[in-house]
């Protein structure tokens, strides 16, 4: 990983790719940055950054094709978040 995490969620799309969201510790932005890894690559790819910095969240996949991050701890705020995002899946 490129950002240290603490609180992140990570979920799998497909067989090869691995997405890692969000962080409690916010060094270097990292509460807002979303990674890529790719398993039969072994690389690591920075993606476009989440709407919201958060924690202690959850994530998943949907039909294969998209990753939405949910709920958690405002990083910004300290209070519980109700909102959905949807991320892009590719650089």
């Amino acid at each position: 990983m490129q950002f240290a995490r603490h609180g992140h969620s990570c979920c799998a799309l497909g067989e090869n790719l691995i997405f890692v969201t969000g962080s409690r510790k916010d060094i270097d932005g990292a509460s807002k940055q979303t990674e890529m890894y790719n398993t039969d690559l072994n690389k690591w790819t920075t993606l476009a950054p989440m709407n919201t910095a958060r924690h202690y969240h959850s994530s998943c996949t949907f039909q294969n094709s998209s990753v939405y991050v949910f709920c958690g701890i405002s990083n910004d705020s300290k209070k519980y978040l109700n909102t959905i995002e949807r991320l892009p899946v590719r650089p």
